[in-house]
């Protein structure tokens, strides 16, 4: 008996070494291959493997600085709290080995700098809440009330003002309602006040100090409110580019004024008009106004809601049932993850949400590849790149962002050295929420990136901005954008002669337009721009058709454009402006912005852009004889307005069809397009189009 007792205990102590030197092996088999595992199950402690993962894609990044060979660093399905900002600072492997950072095969995994919160804990309002009767009394079925606690009260922060020249700053805590930021209450809910008059405050009795030009009286009486407290107003109170966000000191409801806490970026005239010279034009006239922002007291329908910060209590109408759905509030006022003098770095299949500020920032940074991500719901950008190279973005999307979702910066623009940054197979959708003005879906500096195969739909404003040289444009899709501006573009450079070379090249553009009489073009080069080729672009609906209106293509001041081989079909115009008169341009040249644009920030004198963009050293001698010209060669047009306003546009080879081509739509989108060439009314013409390059799109 003892002699089996003794066997048996052999065997176990057997058995016990094999299974420990299985998971040595496999430990250091999977550090061979440099696999990394995180749960949100897991432990820092750990050594990292598919059973014993570490818990912090931080803690991770830290075992694999200490690498010498190529690192997978795989993140297990979960909803990972980013709390602090996850930095991978002067991080370069040897040999040009690559750091990977992935989600795990198909599995869900969110980096949020957010915090989930508990449907239970919401609560249907009661009278005994100090705010029932502040609501109006169709909501006080319908909202409820969440109390945020001691931890989560400090974590609200503050609005501050927004819009077009005022610096942005991290946003106040935003409630999202299954991954859709809902809207804080506001009234009117969907239109702008009209401003009925702009009032010299020594006219009005407020307790503020008075100041010019900070006191509106609006167009429509509304009910008494009950909660007066950190409202704020929303609109365009000037020109149709430039929204402003903006507290009041206060409110008089008898006299329907309001004292506005600061001056707007370009003050206030009337929605009727004013005294200067510009302030009367119709698209002006038709977008000024604005509306109440942040009023407990409007809080009136699905989707809004309210934080109180003196009771720590978030009200809300949800959109549904709320006891099904997944609730969240941003909290991290930093990007979730900062990449800085990195080089050689794939992130893919994580989604990265939830912020008051930006989503993810790389600096310095070389061979980044960021694949099958996604990005949304953050109060500021979704991804800033400074001064970076060979960015791929790749099958990425992007929705919910606060303001820009891409802001591009690389390259060496006084020698023009490409980034070969590269944006492709992307989606952009709902961008610019808070911050509208001028936060496109990608901003473009710098030279040599590429943005292709992208779908850009559904903005208040811009798909694309750029300066800086040799960007190509290339077989995107822009639809539905630039709704609720004036004087504005889908693709938009200006304001800068040395930015130049970039090619506009195989896209479509769809239902760039407006029924209000606005200022809008499908692309727009601006104060002088110039040098820039549209070539083989589709443009259905585009341009505005008031008396002020902009064609698909608008031209302010610049010169030696090229508009090559397009299809217009149902514009207002082909084209509108052209290049400014010898006088304008002399006087351009000398101004100081201009100047220190094209000769300190860089010299388009020297070889590099003598040999790159020789017209520049002509357009730039301000004893030119002959005009500034920009080219129109070859284009086909369908029920479009080609009426050349300015002598200086060159048309020839112009096609005009008398039976609209055939758009073939999948999904929403024009999938191909075919012309009839008996449809040709003047045939002569048709020897210079090669209609069979223009049968068939994406």
């Amino acid at each position: 008996m003892k002699r089996i007792k003794r066997r048996i205990r052999k065997n176990i102590k057997l058995i016990t070494a094999i299974c420990l030197l299985f998971q040595i092996i496999e430990v250091r088999a999977q550090q061979a291959d440099n696999q990394i595992y995180v749960s949100t199950t897991g432990d820092d402690a750990n050594q990292g493997t598919i059973q014993n993962p570490k818990k912090n894609l931080a803690a991770a990044l830290d075992f694999a600085k200490n690498n010498r060979y190529n690192s997978t660093i795989i993140l297990r399905e979960g909803y990972y709290e980013i709390k602090k900002t996850i930095r991978l600072e002067n991080f370069k492997q040897p040999n040009n080995q690559i750091l990977t950072i992935k989600g795990y095969k198909n599995e869900n995994v969110i980096l949020s700098g957010g915090k989930k919160l508990r449907t239970e804990d919401f609560k249907k309002i009661t009278a005994k809440d100090g705010n029932y009767y502040t609501l109006p009394e169709e909501a006080r079925d319908h909202v409820y009330v969440f109390n945020l606690g001691s931890d989560l009260i400090n974590q609200i922060g503050s609005i501050s003002d927004r819009g077009f020249g005022h610096t942005q700053k991290p946003v106040q805590m935003e409630l999202f309602f299954n991954d859709e930021p809902l809207q804080l209450s506001r009234w009117p809910n969907d239109r702008k006040l009209k401003i009925a008059e702009v009032i010299n405050p020594e006219k009005v009795e407020f307790t503020a100090n008075k100041n010019k030009d900070r006191v509106i009286k609006y167009s429509e009486k509304k009910r008494a409110w009950k909660n007066k407290k950190d409202i704020w107003i929303s609109g365009y109170l000037n020109q149709g580019w430039a929204d402003e966000y903006i507290s009041i000191d206060s409110l008089n409801e008898t006299q329907q004024t309001v004292y506005l806490s600061s001056i707007p970026t370009y003050g206030i005239i009337a929605s009727d008009g004013g005294p200067g010279k510009w302030d009367n034009d119709i698209d002006k006239k038709a977008i000024r106004g604005f509306y109440f922002s942040n009023v407990l007291d409007e809080l009136d329908q699905p989707g809004e809601y309210y934080i109180s910060k003196a009771e720590g209590k978030i009200y809300v109408w949800p959109t549904s049932d709320i006891s099904t759905a997944s609730i969240e509030v941003s909290i991290i006022e930093q990007p979730l993850m900062v990449l800085n003098k990195t080089t050689i770095v794939s992130l893919s299949n994580i989604a990265f949400k939830c912020s008051k500020s930006a989503l993810l920032q790389l600096n310095n940074t070389n061979n980044v590849k960021l694949e099958n991500c996604k990005f949304s719901n953050s109060g500021l950008y979704a991804i800033k790149l400074a001064n970076t190279s060979k960015t791929l973005i790749k099958n990425c999307d992007f929705k919910n962002i606060g303001a820009t979702g891409l802001i591009f910066e690389g390259g060496d623009r006084k020698n023009l050295v490409p980034s070969m940054n590269n944006v492709t197979y992307c989606t952009f959708e709902n961008l610019s929420r808070l911050f509208r003005s001028y936060n496109p879906a990608i901003r473009l500096d710098g030279v040599g990136v590429s943005i292709n195969n992208c779908i850009i739909k559904d903005l208040p404003g811009q798909a694309i901005t750029y300066q800086g040289n040799n960007h190509l444009i290339e077989n995107n899709y822009f639809k539905n954008l630039c709704k609720e501006f004036s004087d504005i573009g889908a693709l938009y450079t200006g304001r800068d002669l040395s930015s130049t070379g970039t090619i506009i090249l195989n896209n479509v553009f769809e239902d760039i337009t407006s029924d209000n009489p606005y200022r809008i073009a499908a692309v727009y080069m601006d104060d002088g721009a110039g040098g820039i080729t549209i070539k083989n672009n589709l443009f259905v609906n585009c341009g505005t058709k008031s008396s002020n209106g902009f064609g698909a293509v608008h031209i302010n001041g610049g010169s030696n454009n090229s508009i090559l081989n397009n299809i217009f079909i149902d514009c207002s115009k082909i084209i509108t402006g052209g290049p400014w008169s010898s006088s304008h341009w002399n006087s351009y040249l000398k101004q100081e912005e201009t100047v220190a644009k094209i000769k300190t920030k860089v010299d388009i004198t020297s070889e590099v852009y003598k040999k790159s963009y020789p017209y520049l050293e002509e357009i730039t001698n301000s004893n030119l004889s002959s005009p500034r010209k920009n080219y129109f060669q070859s284009n086909i047009t369908y029920q479009t307005d080609t009426t050349n306003n300015n002598r200086s546009n060159l048309f020839t080879n112009l096609v005009l069809l008398n039976q609209k081509p055939t758009l073939v739509y999948k999904n929403g989108m024009i999938k191909t397009i075919t012309l009839n060439v008996r449809a040709i009314a003047d045939k002569s013409k048709n020897s210079y189009i090669n209609l069979n390059n223009l049968k068939q799109l994406n």
